[in-house]
C-alpha cells in the first residue's frame, strides 16, 4: 500500500462520517452515499480495477473513465439543483402571493392594513 491510499481512504471516512452526522437526509440518500464511500475505497485499494472497467467500456484510461463518470455525475448535481432551486423560488412565490391577498382581504373588511414588523437595524419615526 502506498502513502497517499490511506490517506484517501481517510479522507474519505471522515466525509462520510460528517455527512452522517451533521446532515438530515434520507435512508435513500445514506446509502447512495455509503456505496460511493465503498466504491471510492475499492478504488483507491485497487487502483487497476479503473482501468480493467476502462477497457470493458472502450475508453482508453481508467483515469479517463473516472473523469467521465464523475462529469456525467456533476452535470446530475447542476440539475438536481436547479430544479429544487426553481421549485424553491415558485414556492416562495406563491407564498407571498397567498400573503398578499390575506392582507388584502384584511384589509378590505377592516379598513387597516396589518402592522409592518420592524427590519432588524431598521429604526421607527
Amino acid at each position: 500500500m502506498i502513502l497517499i491510499q490511506p490517506i484517501l481512504i481517510a479522507g474519505f471516512a471522515l466525509a462520510l462520517l460528517v455527512y452522517l452526522r451533521y446532515f438530515r437526509t434520507s435512508l435513500r440518500d445514506r446509502l447512495l452515499v455509503i456505496l460511493l464511500f465503498i466504491a471510492g475505497c475499492v478504488v483507491v485499494i485497487d487502483p487497476d480495477l479503473t482501468q480493467r472497467a476502462a477497457e470493458m467500456v472502450g475508453v482508453g484510461r481508467g483515469t479517463d473513465l473516472t473523469f467521465y463518470v464523475f462529469a456525467m455525475g456533476f452535470v446530475f448535481f447542476v440539475v438536481l439543483s436547479y430544479s429544487r432551486a426553481s421549485r424553491q423560488y415558485r414556492a416562495i412565490t406563491e407564498t407571498v402571493r397567498r400573503v398578499a391577498i390575506l392582507e388584502a382581504e384584511l384589509l378590505a373588511r377592516t379598513g387597516t392594513a396589518p402592522a409592518a414588523q420592524q427590519q432588524p437595524g431598521e429604526t421607527r419615526d
